[in-house]
């Protein structure tokens, strides 16, 4: 069988359909080599919504330590740690910010941020974030995600769920259908087959409610937060 890392001039639709039937048994390593080919193909990757992200972190009472999974270049924890005030002085809100971690799987987007905070940590880790241990998470007060979840199947989606269980907020941004997709023929690593109504129910078991909505994002926050 032909490997989905053979070179090719350009990944298209067929190689991406080709990944997701391979998905499960393709290991973190290939995976982590065939992001390679995406960042080398599609290095413009900028999905967020980043008056939702600023309100998201307004709502949240000092935020400490924040996860980010899936941020690619790091263009939100640019926006958010360089955040202004209306009257243009540094926003003191974001100020208690001590660190933020972005979690990726693709070397390329983690060794050319675009931000220089020294509070900002671009990562690429040994095997999927889900898979590590829970105690790893725990310094971590917000779990943030911008079009990452849907890259992501729904076992490995239960994975992180049952690993966060520190964190007391969560903002997740993903293009998902109420009822689910199948991305047969999508253009890019979407795998995720649940909807929001799936999604938010399985959210619901860990301990997770919407507090609030914009767009395609919603932001939850831990019972009893």
């Amino acid at each position: 069988m032909s490997s989905i890392y053979e070179q090719r001039p350009k990944l298209g639709a067929a190689d991406f359909d080709h990944w997701r039937s391979r998905y499960r048994s393709t290991s973190y390593e290939d995976q982590v080599k065939y992001h390679d080919w995406v960042w080398k193909d599609y290095p413009e990757q900028r999905h967020y919504n980043l008056e939702a992200a600023t309100l998201f972190f307004q709502s949240i009472p000092q935020p400490r330590r924040v996860l980010e999974i899936g941020g690619w270049t790091g263009d939100v924890a640019n926006h958010i740690l360089r955040a202004k005030a209306y009257d243009g002085a540094k926003d003191k809100r974001f100020r208690s910010i001590a660190l933020w971690t972005n979690i990726e799987i693709c070397r390329g987007a983690a060794a050319r941020p675009v931000c220089k905070d020294f509070r900002y940590e671009p990562r690429v880790l040994d095997c999927w974030v889900w898979e590590m241990p829970e105690d790893w998470f725990k310094p971590y007060d917000v779990v943030f995600m911008s079009h990452s979840i849907e890259h992501m199947s729904s076992e490995d989606v239960t994975k992180l769920l049952s690993r966060i269980t520190s964190a007391r907020y969560l903002y997740i941004d993903a293009p998902l259908a109420w009822s689910g997709t199948d991305w047969q023929g999508y253009m890019g690593t979407h795998i995720l087959r649940w909807g929001w109504q799936a999604l938010l129910e399985e959210l619901a078991k860990h301990g997770w409610e919407q507090v609030f909505d914009m767009d395609t994002t919603r932001m939850f926050r831990r019972y009893g937060a």
